[in-house]
C-alpha cells in the first residue's frame, strides 16, 4: 500500500465528496469510503505481483446481477461497517479476482457482505463494465472502482458518471490512460471481415484495457501490412504471427466450441505479456500481432529542439515520424498512466 500523507487524503477526500453524494449509496459509498479504496487499489500488490480487481459496491447484489448472464457468486465474508468490508475484501479477494471474477461488496441488515461475482467467461462476451455502465441504469445503484494505469483509479456509477484519481505525476494537460484504447482497438480491426468485426473489437478491447492496466507503460505500431517495418525489425518477431481474427472467427461460428474458446483465453495472455515487454509491440489493421519488444532508433533532438522525456517517450517521437511510411498509428502509455496516440 503506497504511503499517502494526510494532506493527499484531505484533497481526494474532496475530490470525490461530489461524486460520492451524486451516488446515493451511504453509507457504503462516501468520500471516505472512496478514498480508503482508491488509495488501495493505486498500487496494490501481493508479495510483489501486481493485482487490477475490479470493485463493485452494489446496493442490491441480486438485483445488479440480474443483468449478467451466466452469472456466479461466491461469498466470502461478512463485517459490521463499511471501512471493515473494504479492507478485508481488498485483502481476502484481491488475489483471486482474476480470469474475469470481481469484488463487489453490498450491505446487510448487519452489516456488510462481500466476495467474488462473474459474467460469462465467453471472451466474445461483452464485459460486466460495459453491461452495465454503457447507460445510465434504472432502479439499480452500483459504483465501480478499477485501476487504469499505475497510480490511476477509475469510478463511475449507476448514474453514468465518471472520475479519474491520478496518485501520480501526470500532466495535468495530458490524456487519461483509457482516452484512446476505443481509437486504437478500432484501427487494430479495421481490415478485418465485417462479419465479425464486432465480436472482434469486443474482444481485443477488453485484452488490450487489462494489458494497459497491468503494464509500467508500453509502446504500440500498427501496420496495415502483413510484415513487420524494416525500422522496427531489432526486436522479437513472430515467425506466425498471433492471429487474433482468425481465433474470434473460430469461436464465433460455433459457439460451443472449447477449443477455439481456449485459444482465445491464451492468446490474451499472450498479448498481455507482450504488451508489458521492454519495447514497441507492433500489431496490424487485421487483428494480428506481428511482433514485441523492438526498438528504434530515437533521437535526442527533433526539430533542433530537444526531446523531453526518456527513451519511451524519444522512440515515440521517432514513432511518429514514420506514420504514413510503413505505420499507421502509434500509441503510447508511461509509466505515470498519461497516453498520446498519434495516426495518419
Amino acid at each position: 500500500m503506497p504511503t499517502i500523507t494526510r494532506s493527499l487524503r484531505q484533497f481526494l477526500h474532496g475530490s470525490l465528496a461530489e461524486f460520492a453524494e451524486l451516488s446515493e449509496m451511504t453509507p457504503m459509498v462516501t468520500a471516505t469510503t472512496l478514498t480508503a479504496l482508491v488509495v488501495l487499489l493505486a498500487n496494490l500488490q501481493e508479495e510483489g505481483t501486481l493485482l487490477i480487481p475490479e470493485v463493485f459496491l452494489c446496493e442490491d447484489l441480486e438485483k445488479t446481477l440480474q443483468l449478467l448472464p451466466d452469472r456466479s457468486v461466491i461469498e466470502i465474508g461478512t463485517a459490521n461497517n463499511a471501512p471493515t468490508a473494504i479492507s478485508q475484501s481488498i485483502k481476502k479477494c484481491g488475489p483471486l479476482a482474476i480470469g474475469g471474477w470481481c469484488i463487489f461488496i453490498c450491505p446487510i441488515q448487519s452489516g456488510f457482505r462481500f466476495g467474488l461475482f462473474r459474467g460469462s467467461l465467453n471472451p466474445l462476451s461483452v464485459s460486466v463494465s460495459q453491461t452495465l455502465f454503457s447507460e445510465p441504469l434504472i432502479g439499480i445503484k452500483v459504483v465501480r472502482l478499477f485501476k487504469t494505469a499505475s497510480g490511476c483509479v477509475e469510478l463511475c456509477n449507476h448514474l453514468g458518471t465518471s472520475h479519474c484519481i491520478l496518485l501520480n505525476d501526470r500532466p495535468e494537460t495530458a490524456s487519461l490512460p483509457n482516452a484512446y484504447t476505443e481509437e486504437l482497438v478500432a484501427l487494430m480491426c479495421r481490415d478485418i471481415s465485417e462479419s465479425v468485426r464486432d465480436p472482434a473489437k469486443t474482444y481485443m478491447g477488453k485484452t488490450i484495457d487489462r494489458a494497459l492496466a497491468a503494464c509500467h507503460g508500453t509502446l504500440i505500431a500498427v501496420t496495415k501490412s502483413s510484415r513487420v517495418p524494416v525500422f522496427l525489425r531489432d526486436g522479437v518477431l513472430l515467425k506466425q504471427p498471433l492471429d487474433l481474427q482468425s481465433a474470434v472467427l473460430e469461436k464465433h461460428r460455433t459457439s460451443t466450441d472449447t477449443v477455439a474458446e481456449h485459444r482465445l483465453v491464451a492468446n490474451a495472455s499472450l498479448v498481455r505479456g507482450m504488451i508489458s515487454s521492454d519495447g514497441i509491440t507492433v500489431f496490424n489493421t487485421k487483428g494480428k500481432l506481428l511482433a514485441y519488444s523492438c526498438f528504434i532508433r530515437s533521437p535526442n533532438h527533433i526539430g533542433g529542439k530537444p526531446v523531453v522525456g526518456g527513451a519511451r517517450t524519444r522512440a515515440y517521437e521517432a514513432l511518429c515520424k514514420k506514420i504514413g511510411n510503413g505505420i499507421e498509428a502509434v500509441f503510447i502509455q508511461s509509466q505515470d498512466g498519461w497516453t498520446k496516440f498519434s495516426k495518419e
